[in-house]
């Protein structure tokens, strides 16, 4: 399945629409929008790529974890955190996974953005919930699909409090898992940095 995705993401073609804001290109040169996602499917393309595909390798996940305890204002003041454990990775981005806590009286009040190198997810956006807190919520974001885990440095995540008078609330803690695939190489690191013999 991680090699059909591969392929879509790689063959589709977002169409034009100047209402599909915002999109982003990657540092790989591939396209995503909220709304049409990789694109609309080109089925000549992806066949034609599906005939001399190499699979992926085994899947590699890189972890790592920051807990900022930063506190959000009820103003509107953005917070965040960088996590750049991924400096060193030596293999090819999938999909990126953000497990996120934190203690807010009003859910609903937040925006929460991860940004690389200028590319961002929107993970949530503001909305009408008045649930409590993210107590390890996962998200999961594939703006950064085919590019170097080691290219592009840290990974910040952005946290603003965009509704005033909730109150405000606490940035506990976020783990980044970059989930991707081995490029050349076989034998890894602790640090997923191609081994050599």
């Amino acid at each position: 399945w991680r090699d059909v995705q591969a392929i879509i993401a790689t063959t589709s073609k977002l169409p034009d629409d100047d209402g599909d804001l915002p999109r982003s290109v990657n540092a790989a040169g591939i396209g995503h929008s909220y709304q049409y996602g990789f694109g609309i499917i080109d089925a000549g393309a992806a066949v034609a790529a599906a005939r001399t595909w190499q699979n992926y390798g085994k899947e590699l996940v890189l972890t790592a974890m920051a807990s900022p305890g930063e506190a959000i204002a009820d103003d509107g003041a953005a917070v965040s955190s960088t996590i750049s454990a991924a400096a060193d990775a030596d293999f090819e981005v999938e999909t990126v996974v953000v497990l996120l806590t934190i203690d807010h009286p009003h859910r609903g009040d937040l925006r929460i953005i991860l940004e690389r190198d200028g590319v961002e997810s929107l993970l949530a956006p503001e909305s009408d919930e008045d649930g409590d807190g993210y107590a390890d919520w996962k998200y999961t974001t594939v703006r950064h699909w085919g590019e170097s885990a080691n290219g592009g440095g840290a990974w910040k995540l952005k946290v603003e409090d965009v509704r005033a008078g909730n109150g405000p609330g606490t940035f506990v803690s976020w783990t980044l898992q970059v989930h991707g695939h081995p490029t050349g190489c076989q034998t890894y690191t602790e640090r997923f940095q191609c081994k050599t013999n």
